[in-house]
């Protein structure tokens, strides 16, 4: 069952296709009566405010539980159906300015999330993505959350990449990561607390003075995460543009850069890599980003978390020319564009990873990559999450709540217990 929800904001119309059970997104409910409203202090940020009930409950044991709860969305049937809308470019120096709605609807939850993208605004001092989400219960079409949505987008997008990479090379030692913004110091946390056996992290960055300062803070940050005696026994270094030791050495690499046309690309050669690494590719989002070299797609085996997503606007975008896959492929093959496997298994979705990862772990000799697009699924599985930690904690309803003050969405990203 699917439906189309049209909304024009602007003068840019969005057409949002929906799958499953879900309330009638065309007249979303109003009553706000029993929600967590995390948008209410003119004070706090929303942002801020999330990633307080994310510390006060434990980093490291919200993205243990947020990776169940992606895991759920993938492999329990029927559990959840989402799609990011085509989306609508507003402008921007770049050209890369974007405004999407996104919409994940399960049999208890439907969640609906607005989320804006703007690289130019890092110039500026300002967060370089924001939004906002609302949650419904689907019994009832009561709305049961209103939040920010950039930190939990974040987590969502990490969490999942470090599922799937732990999935592929469950015994990674070393993790690269190209591009050290607020999106990949989240994937070297991720990482960290879902990969027991990791131990090396290499970051590279254009500015390499930034890779150095995340770097530094990503150490700290371990120390309270991941414990004293295995803080002690982690690398984390910068490594200098043109120095191959991130692309040798890295078990598991994660770019995490702009991807635009005329950029460098976050890897640019097949032949530099180490024997069976396992890339999660999260910068090209969007129609014409590329992070990698064509020489990688010719090499690897792809895992989607979405495939006519990553079709349309991932790294599949490119390589599917060369693999001789449509969109028609798929579609025809699984009308959800959600499960299956194409070319025996040369792509396949994080559900058949899932369910049979031995079947479809990297080989030492073979090279996997997996096209991160930001499935609306994860929105579904992260907004379950806090509600239950909400609920379980005693936030206030309909009124605002304490919350301490934070800068970028790495910042907030602290470990932890709050006193």
């Amino acid at each position: 069952m699917s439906s189309l929800w049209h909304q024009s904001v602007d003068g840019i119309e969005t057409v949002v296709r929906m799958e499953g059970r879900h309330p009638n997104p065309v007249a979303p409910p109003v009553p706000l009566e029993g929600t967590f409203r995390l948008d209410l202090d003119p004070e706090l940020d929303p942002e801020t405010k999330v990633a307080s009930i994310v510390r006060q409950f434990g980093t490291a044991p919200f993205i243990e539980e947020l990776a169940d709860e992606i895991k759920a969305v993938y492999t329990e049937p029927g559990i959840a159906r989402g799609d990011r809308s085509a989306f609508a470019v507003i402008g921007g120096e770049s050209g890369y300015a974007t405004s999407e709605m996104m919409v994940a609807a399960g049999n208890d939850y439907t969640v609906y999330k607005h989320i804006g993208s703007d690289p130019d605004r890092r110039s500026k001092g300002l967060r370089t993505t924001w939004g906002e989400m609302f949650c419904v219960e689907s019994a009832t079409n009561q709305m049961r959350l209103i939040c920010g949505a950039g930190f939990l987008t974040m987590l969502r997008t990490a969490t999942t990449t470090a599922t799937v990479l732990e999935a592929l090379r469950p015994e990674m030692r070393t993790l690269g990561v190209v591009g050290t913004g607020d999106q990949g110091g989240a994937h070297v946390m991720s990482s960290l607390i879902l990969s027991p056996t990791l131990d090396t992290v290499l970051l590279r960055d254009r500015y390499f003075s930034r890779a150095e300062r995340v770097a530094t803070k990503l150490g700290a940050m371990a120390q309270q995460l991941l414990g004293e005696e295995r803080a002690e026994a982690l690398t984390i270094k910068a490594i200098k543009k043109g120095d191959k030791e991130l692309e040798s050495e890295s078990d598991a690499i994660v770019t995490t850069t702009l991807g635009l046309p005329g950029q460098p690309l976050a890897l640019s050669s097949a032949d530099e890599l180490k024997e069976g690494v396992v890339i999660g590719a999260v910068g090209a989002d969007m129609v014409g980003k590329r992070e990698l070299d064509f020489s990688l797609y010719e090499r690897a085996k792809f895992v989607t978390d979405e495939f006519a997503q990553s079709l349309r606007e991932g790294e599949l975008q490119h390589a599917a020319p060369r693999m001789r896959i449509s969109r028609e492929d798929i579609y025809d093959r699984d009308a959800s564009s959600f499960h299956g496997s194409l070319l025996d298994g040369r792509v396949i979705g994080i559900t058949e990873l899932l369910n049979d990862p031995e079947s479809f772990a990297a080989r030492p000799e073979s090279m996997a990559i997996y096209d991160s697009t930001g499935f609306a699924g994860q929105d579904l599985a992260v907004v379950r999450l806090l509600l239950r930690v909400l609920k379980a904690g005693g936030y206030p309803q309909d009124r605002p709540f304490n919350a301490p003050p934070g800068r970028s969405l790495s910042q907030l990203m602290s470990a932890g217990k709050a006193d």
